[in-house]
């Protein structure tokens, strides 16, 4: 099992006892989909089965879009081209705007951003990056979840937030546009273990668009008969 070496915070030992109930408790990835004007706003989740789980760090992950034209950012770091740190996420009128800003977190605490992050600037996320429980002692434990488009219902702890202009997932109508793919660690009522997972989300028609499909497809029969 590869354990991120860049996660100094808690030390974890990957023993045959803690292999033998890996994954016990964690239930997968799920995320909440809304709409903000122009953007598709993604909240993912780790979901768990305890509301007890305590969720430690988020490593080797791979997280994109389909046009490789990564996330967007509106907050206090605009002049760096925004940050994925949970801490330069504000309203700031004018400026920033929390409902569009990406970034990620541990629960509702923040997280620190690995050494693979480098400077956490930037709207992509570097391959292999990952995020963490930045004090030990602030128990990010699950609140209760009914489900998102993966429909895991548990306990949920929020992993981030990703955000991107809708028009461009309309682009890849019926392709996956958004994937979301890491490890996590956590720890449970046996100590620390560990899960992966990987969701994926892909832009669907509008009910408006699909009536339009609708209507050129019955014209082209007229046509055609």
């Amino acid at each position: 099992m590869s354990i991120n070496k860049k996660y100094s915070v808690v030390a974890i030992v990957a023993t045959a006892a803690v292999s033998a109930y890996s994954q016990a408790d964690f239930l997968g990835y799920d995320a909440d989909v809304t709409t903000v004007g122009d953007y598709t706003v993604l909240n993912v989740n780790a979901v768990f089965s305890s509301g007890s789980d305590v969720a430690l760090n988020i490593y080797e992950t791979e997280i994109g879009t389909l046009d490789n034209g990564g996330f967007n950012h509106s907050d206090t770091a605009f002049g760096s081209g925004g940050s994925w740190a949970f801490s330069s996420t504000v309203d700031i009128p004018g400026f920033a705007d929390s409902t569009i800003d990406s970034y990620v977190t541990m629960g509702d605490g923040g997280a620190a951003l690995d050494p693979g992050f480098g400077d956490g600037n930037g709207s992509g996320i570097p391959g292999g990056a990952g995020w963490y429980n930045g004090n030990p002692n602030n128990q990010q434990t699950g609140s209760a979840y009914g489900g998102g488009i993966e429909g895991i219902s548990g306990y949920a702890v929020a992993l981030g937030q990703f955000v991107f202009e809708t028009a461009r997932a309309n682009s890849y109508i019926g392709d996956p546009f958004f994937s979301f793919a890491g490890e996590i660690g956590y720890s449970d009522d046996n100590g620390v273990a560990f899960g992966t997972g990987s969701i994926t989300w892909t832009a669907v028609p509008a009910p408006g668009a699909m009536a339009l499909f609708g209507l050129a497809g019955l014209s082209a029969r007229r046509r055609r008969g």
